[in-house]
């Protein structure tokens, strides 16, 4: 074999840069020059990775020119390459180096190829070699192979270190802040190193290498995915603080623990309203359509207004958006007319109004974490400064609801904040602890008292019931409105997933062998009256023979509750009507009989073959099971 055949033994291998394409430089480089390839992350999308060429053309080589010492001797080279990423990604990003053959393969003989350095360990960061002159005697790096190290003091490996390659490799994530300009620039310096000698077969060796950069994602808790264990972990005393996000506009808020309940301690600033299927109104608001909410005096229609000056031009977070009742309940209660709680309402998914008695909490406790701000508010279309004015899911009467006012001179009012329904105010959300995650001391402490009530999360499908203490016993408030199919683990007594109308629809007509409900999304008593449900659906499709006399031993209540007993039901018999006063009525025939007028919930607990036991806000009876009534469950514990 001629000496002088093996000059260019081993001319370069192709790297090329990854960014849902393949970008290839024309330029061929001499051993030991640098080669600078930019990366350009913007923020938004969350990812674009552009590769600037400054105009050098489309593909790039970067070669080794080795000239082999001889048959027992070899010589080191190395191609210094520097990949600098450019981010205004606050969370920074991750930088891959992506191998397609960790062998250079010979171009003119695909059979010879030149191996990387082999791994002396499980981990490649732990496979290293200590390569520190190119003269054969003293180099560990192994003869006719090839290997990368990562010259960065500060990264994986020390600079003399070399280390076999592998199809893929982390080999940078940068997760430090911007810099003055927004833009972090963090480059990572790599050589590409070969010792080859005479043995290897001549031929020009290649492989490609892929650099590909991703934007770390932003850590930010998502408001609608938090469980009350994260929150618990996040904030685990009184006056512990964390940011979380909503996902419906990406604005951050900050969130406080308060004696144990977890609130936002900044205004909403929502401002979209298109709707449950844009994912911008939370999963309950499912009537809360149309375009921007417009400012108005009356509170039949929806109102917003934004006070440009003190939000856009100044960049003042504090005072966040004015929402009239109609807009912050969701559409669902637009009336002066009409005396019902708020269970619905604009707040991300999981979180919700507060109570009278959340805005009593907050009020005794001095509320300095709680960070009030007075905003002002919007009075018949005109804005008045001062007082700070916050909405609340409880009613006070048919044109007002409770809520929470607080003066600049750092006080609050809670009991005497009834707040007529067509003002422009502030809201701040609290988190909903879920029915399903609850326990009987939770319960106690939310709600200490004979006719204390609170709000709690069914996490099958969001929506949310007011919870009331009836003589040391808990129950909803409000008619279950759960529909479609609960998923097997949706609770612990269904056994596999269950349709809750795959018998059809009450308005159908009657029937006791096959489960039947009915819910009106379009209709805005919906959330006060709630779904309608025979006794085959009530019980989860297990009581549908009218035969056999057979109590419902399991139901589509959330788990740890379930339908009461006819014990139950007579224990609580002159106070439930009144703390449910959800006049729902009953389906028979087809049609809906008594709404507003008479109240009807199933039990339990059988009277014969052919009827169960229902309470009504007149008596305790029996009912056949093809009708439709409402369900109001009790907790028995989890």
């Amino acid at each position: 074999m001629a000496r002088g055949f093996l000059k260019n033994i081993f001319r370069g291998w192709v790297i090329c840069l990854l960014s849902g394409a393949v970008f290839l430089f024309s330029d061929v480089f001499a051993a030991g020059s640098g080669y600078n390839v930019q990366l350009t992350v913007p923020n938004d999308p969350i990812l674009e990775v552009k590769v600037n060429t400054d105009g050098t053309g489309d593909t790039a080589k970067a070669s080794l020119n080795v000239a082999p010492a001889s048959l027992s001797s070899a010589a080191f080279n190395e191609k210094n390459v520097t990949i600098s990423v450019s981010t205004n990604n606050d969370w920074g990003y991750t930088l891959v180096m992506n191998v397609a053959n960790t062998n250079l393969v010979s171009v003119e003989d695909s059979s010879k190829t030149i191996p990387t350095l082999s791994l002396r360990a499980s981990h490649p960061f732990l496979s290293r070699y200590t390569c520190t002159s190119e003269t054969a005697d003293t180099c560990d790096f192994t003869v006719n192979s090839w290997g990368f190290k990562i010259r960065n003091a500060t990264r994986v490996a020390p600079a003399t270190e070399y280390i076999g390659a592998v199809n893929s490799i982390t080999i940078n994530k940068w997760t430090g802040s911007t810099g003055s300009n927004g833009i972090a620039n963090d480059p990572t310096y790599l050589s590409f190193g070969s010792r080859i000698n005479a043995a290897q077969a001549p031929g020009t060796y290649q492989t490609t290498v892929a650099f590909a950069a991703t934007a770390n994602p932003d850590p930010t808790p998502i408001m609608q995915n938090v469980t009350a264990s994260t929150l618990a972990s996040l904030l685990p005393s009184n006056g512990s603080m964390t940011t979380a996000k909503d996902s419906r506009d990406s604005n951050k808020y900050q969130i406080t623990n308060i004696n144990g309940t977890y609130w936002m301690t900044e205004n909403l600033r929502i401002t979209h309203s298109s709707g449950k299927s844009a994912g911008v109104i939370s999963a309950e608001g499912s009537n809360f359509t149309g375009g921007d909410i417009q400012m108005t005096s009356s509170s039949g229609s929806q109102f917003r207004d934004y006070n440009v000056s003190r939000y856009y031009d100044s960049g003042d977070t504090t005072t966040g958006v004015y929402y009239n009742y109609c807009s912050a309940s969701a559409n669902t209660i637009c009336s002066n007319n009409l005396n019902s709680d708020a269970v619905m309402d604009i707040c991300p998914a999981g979180w919700r109004l507060p109570t009278h008695s959340d805005y009593q909490a907050i009020a005794n406790v001095g509320g300095t974490v709680w960070n009030p701000v007075a905003p002002g508010w919007y009075n018949t279309g005109k804005y008045e400064s001062g007082v700070g004015g916050y909405y609340g899911a409880t009613t006070y009467n048919a044109n007002r609801s409770y809520g929470l006012l607080y003066y600049p001179n750092g006080t609050f009012n809670a009991d005497g904040a009834a707040i007529s329904r067509d003002c422009g105010t502030s809201i701040r959300c609290v988190f909903t602890m879920p029915m399903q995650d609850t326990s009987a001391s939770t319960l106690a402490s939310l709600m200490p008292n004979d006719g204390s009530t609170t709000v709690l999360r069914d996490l099958r499908d969001n929506n949310k019931y007011r919870i009331t203490n009836i003589n040391g016993t808990y129950w909803m408030a409000d008619n279950l409105r759960i529909t479609g199919t609960i998923p097997a683990a949706g609770s612990n007594f269904i056994g596999a997933d269950f349709n809750i109308s795959a018998g059809g629809d009450l308005t159908a007509g009657d029937t006791d062998t096959a489960p039947r409900a009915h819910y009106n999304t379009a209709d805005t008593n919906s959330a006060t009256y709630g779904a309608y449900y025979n006794y085959c659906a009530a019980s989860a499709g297990t009581v549908c023979d009218s035969t056999v006399q057979q109590d419902a031993t399991s139901d589509i209540c959330p788990k740890g509750w379930r339908l009461p007993t006819y014990t139950e039901i007579t224990t609580v018999r002159s106070y439930y009507p009144s703390r449910n006063s959800a006049r729902a009525g009953y389906y028979a025939s087809s049609s809906l009989r008594l709404a507003s007028s008479m109240g009807f919930w199933w039990s339990a607990t059988a009277r014969n073959a052919y009827n169960h036991y229902r309470l009504s806000n007149s008596d305790i009876d029996d009912s056949h099971g093809s009708y439709g009534f409402s369900i109001g469950c009790l907790y028995y514990g989890s």
